[in-house]
């Protein structure tokens, strides 16, 4: 059988071209996630929904659960086999496991169809009971539903035990094939024949017929309801209508699916019995497109019904929404806490570790441009203690109470402090950008005059960063405070009640802060390292031949402090961009106030904006980790396998 299989392959088309194997594979990927996901969504529905817990629903959980069994068996075994280009069974080894899994590959989606096509039937039923007649509906109680399925389910396993015995693994050609073979025992060919021909007119001829016949049924019997329904009110009239025409197009929907799906099988697998009597067709098209088309048919209606479903019954579509919607917010708050955390994590380790190698490495003091790394590896450092965690507690909580309220005062000082440390180290890290800048510029436009300017000078500047973020966030200490609101206590800032108008004063503020150590930073940065860079470029043309080694060298290291300078300079306005814009919107669009216009303006916009602008404190020791040689060779010195790695290095 096999062989013969083979060859007539061979003499259609031989191996098939790459586009149809990719063709016929994403096909079968399709409707095994269509189908894997549809009858999930209709399950969970039914599982979260009490009200979907009755009647016909029992009908439509069995046919979910049927159907599902498809992309968990025979999908896959379809998709290997396409994508092989060979129908070989995978798992031969043991031989025992491969047998069980032969036999259980064939037998659970046949059975699967099978009480689908029982489900199908027995909704139609029901249906037609509750239209037709409609007093008998009391006579179908759970019980009654519960016993439907349960035979649905013993007669598709009774008819398809044999599989159990005629499924085997057979060797030909040093290969191993899941076939069907009802020898010794019968004789194969006359034994399958009838058993397929019986088994397509029990469960897919005569239900298509039962189906029409019923559905038919019912809608000439809403027809005829809704004609002695005419004199009676109109709006009852029209609600009348629109049930019956829901009933009648998901019926009509139903019955057409199932003939689609079965007929293209129905067809190939009657033309192969009674035109060809089981022998090999003698047309191309009948030995791989059509038995093709008709067995993905006959898979697909796994994926059809939970989508007539959804499409035709309402109930399940509002709960597969809410369902979606919860399932999307915890989404939603899961990666929001785990970027919140991660850029905790580096912005903690990266500042730790530059301030650690500046601590162990004598060398890196020498440089005057290393105190102002490490200052604002300092001043970051406060991010990821203050208000880093306050947001990942707020992000998981779904609340923004502040969660440290009793004893009332030191909550009050905390919320203080939460603000304006944060606020604070990154006025310090901005100005310590700008303290880079001039030295730099010192050192590259006016090298004679660089070495007028002590440690002292350094470190009073240094201090200087620090007193004017200080005094400029000492209103904090007065403005931010814990408010009760329903039970709950809540860290605001409030100007009032010794400046009368809050919002005034609060916009004038941030628009202050944002242009002097924001728009203006930038801008003198862009200044500074763009003379910098001409510069450089001018004293290259300039004094090309007559640079010494040294003078070479010296340029080589003002050249990377200055891509480093300036990749910090990138990384700023990436991360503080989205915020000033932010602001600035909400400030003189907005109103501050105003009922915003677009619904991201809620949610998307100021977190993206808030994250970016948290970022910044892990970004700045990347770039210092990356880009400069000294820090980064000393890393690698204090890396606990960084030894090893040395050793094997030189043994090589």
């Amino acid at each position: 059988m096999n062989g013969t299989k083979n060859n007539s392959v061979q003499d259609c088309f031989g191996e098939p071209s790459t586009a149809t194997t990719a063709f016929k594979a994403l096909a079968y990927v399709c409707i095994f996630v269509v189908s894997l996901v549809g009858n999930g969504g209709i399950l969970l529905a039914i599982y979260k929904n009490k009200q979907l817990r009755r009647s016909i629903n029992y009908f439509v959980f069995n046919m979910a659960v049927s159907d599902i069994l498809n992309p968990l068996t025979i999908l896959p075994v379809t998709f290997v086999e396409i994508v092989s280009g060979s129908d070989t069974w995978k798992v031969d080894d043991p031989w025992l496991l491969g047998n069980f899994l032969c036999k259980l590959s064939f037998f659970l989606p046949d059975v699967s169809v099978a009480v689908s096509i029982e489900s199908l039937l027995l909704i139609s039923l029901d249906r037609l009971i509750a239209v037709v007649f409609p007093l008998r509906t009391r006579y179908l109680s759970p019980k009654v539903h519960l016993m439907s399925i349960l035979c649905a389910w013993i007669i598709a396993i009774a008819v398809h035990a044999p599989y159990f015995y005629t499924f085997r693994l057979q060797l030909y050609e040093n290969k191993t094939y899941c076939v069907a073979n009802w020898g010794p025992t019968f004789n194969h060919v006359e034994t399958h024949k009838r058993f397929v021909t019986a088994t397509f007119i029990t469960f897919v001829l005569v239900p298509i017929c039962v189906l029409v016949i019923v559905y038919s049924v019912i809608a000439w019997s809403l027809c005829q309801e809704r004609k002695k329904m005419e004199q009676e009110s109109s709006n009852h009239q029209k609600k009348l209508g629109k049930q019956s025409k829901k009933i009648v197009c998901s019926s009509v929907a139903i019955v057409a699916a199932f003939a689609f799906c079965m007929i293209p099988q129905l067809v190939f697998i009657f033309t192969r019995i009674f035109v060809w009597n089981w022998e090999v067709p003698p047309n191309c098209a009948f030995r791989t497109t059509i038995p093709f088309i008709a067995s993905f048919m006959l898979h697909a209606w796994s994926a059809v019904n939970p989508c007539i479903c959804f499409i035709f019954i309402k109930t399940y579509r509002d709960t597969l929404k809410k369902l979606l919607c919860s399932l999307w917010s915890t989404a939603e708050k899961a990666w929001k806490a785990i970027a919140y955390s991660l850029i905790l994590v580096v912005s903690f380790v990266g500042n730790v570790l530059v301030l650690f190698i500046f601590y162990k490495n004598r060398q890196l003091r020498r440089s005057p441009i290393n105190f102002f790394v490490f200052n604002m590896a300092f001043s970051d450092l406060f991010n990821p203690f203050t208000i880093m965690p306050i947001k990942v507690v707020q992000i998981i909580s779904g609340s923004d109470s502040w969660k440290v309220s009793n004893p009332w005062l030191l909550g009050n000082i905390l919320c203080k402090l939460c603000y304006f440390l944060p606020d604070v180290s990154l006025i310090v890290s901005i100005q310590t950008l700008l303290l880079i800048s001039f030295d730099r510029l010192l050192a590259v436009v006016f090298p004679f005059k660089a070495s007028l300017i002590s440690p002292k000078v350094r470190l009073t500047a240094i201090s200087c960063t620090w007193l004017i973020a200080s005094a400029l966030h000492a209103p904090y200490f007065y403005t931010f405070q814990l408010f009760s609101d329903q039970n709950e206590a809540y860290c605001k800032q409030l100007w009032e009640p010794t400046i009368a108008d809050h919002l005034e004063t609060h916009k004038k503020f941030v628009t202050a802060t944002y242009i002097i150590f924001f728009l203006v930073p930038f801008c003198l940065l862009v200044f500074v390292y763009g003379t910098i860079a001409w510069t450089l470029s001018n004293n290259n043309k300039r004094r090309q031949r007559e640079l010494s080694c040294i003078q070479r060298q010296r340029d080589q290291k003002l050249r990377k402090t200055i891509r480093m300078s300036a990749a910090i300079i990138v990384a700023f306005f990436i991360c503080t961009t989205p915020l000033f814009v932010y602001m600035f919107t909400m400030i003189f669009i907005w109103n501050w106030t105003d009922d915003l216009q677009a619904c991201s303006f809620h949610t998307w916009i100021p977190f993206f904006s808030f994250f970016m602008f948290h970022a910044w404190s892990a970004v700045n020791p990347c770039i210092c980790l990356i880009c400069i040689n000294v820090y980064r060779s000393s890393l690698v010195r204090i890396l606990p396998f960084s030894s090893n790695v040395v050793h094997v290095t030189a043994t090589r």
